[in-house]
């Protein structure tokens, strides 16, 4: 009676754990295969996306090299271009520089020929009166005076001719000087025995068709110079005299 009082329902113990929260259970088929192809498609993917963003990036390097080689070939002909430019620019100039200088050439050797012209004409003229007197005067001819400036005075040329049907030798003494104004506006004639340190003056001639005469003198610091007068006097003639107006030298 005792030992039945003092035992413990069986029902009441079973209802306390009933009451206590049991986690669910699920069954999963046992795979062993599964991690490592998890851990072999992880490892497929990094590698897939290391490649892919290695591709991107030699893609990129390889846009970026074509494009450094396009500007390079660019720059190349551009370099070329200019470079082209620059021969047809001394191309150019030089054929400018040619016909300027064709040009300058060409109106230099037309003067000369001007000149020439003047000169031969001059000559004829001077041939017809030696060989033809019968129209022009006869005798003695001062013909010709050139002054040219020198280093420090000045260099002149006398040409004296004679004009005859019978020419014979002719001879005699020819005087020069300045005409012209000192400060004061006085008329003043300075003969060359005064304006050069050579005694050469007066000149002597003897010719029979033509001479030339030449000297130096110095010009005077005080006169304006207008002419030269040259006198010519032939042995047994009268003087001549001829007045030359002051060249512009």
């Amino acid at each position: 009676m005792l030992s039945t009082n003092k035992a413990k329902p069986i029902s009441n113990e079973n209802s306390t754990r009933t009451d206590a929260k049991v986690p669910n259970l699920r069954v999963v088929e046992y795979q062993p295969w599964r991690r490592p192809l998890v851990i072999l498609s992880s490892a497929i993917l990094s590698i897939g996306c290391l490649l892919l963003g290695y591709a991107l990036g030699e893609n990129k390097v390889f846009a970026e090299r074509t494009s450094s080689l396009i500007l390079t070939e660019d720059l190349v002909e551009a370099n070329e271009r200019i470079v082209n430019l620059e021969a047809r620019l001394i191309d150019a100039e030089l054929n400018s520089g040619v016909q300027e200088t064709a040009s300058n050439q060409l109106r230099a050797d037309m003067s000369e020929l001007h000149q020439k012209i003047e000169r031969l004409e001059g000559e004829v003229t001077f041939y017809k009166s030696l060989m033809a007197p019968n129209e022009l005067a006869k005798g003695l001819q001062i013909s010709e005076l050139d002054i040219t400036p020198s280093a420090d005075a000045f260099h002149f040329e006398l040409l004296l001719t004679q004009r005859a049907l019978r020419r014979r030798f002719i001879n005699g003494t020819v005087s020069l000087a300045l005409k012209g104004v000192d400060d004061s506006g006085n008329e003043v004639v300075k003969p060359f025995t005064e304006l050069s340190e050579n005694s050469q003056y007066p000149l002597k001639f003897k010719f029979r068709f033509f001479q030339d005469l030449t000297g130096e003198f110095t010009l005077p610091q005080d006169l304006e110079v207008q002419e030269v007068v040259v006198i010519a006097k032939q042995n047994g003639k009268d003087p001549l005299t001829a007045t030359f107006a002051w060249p512009e030298v």
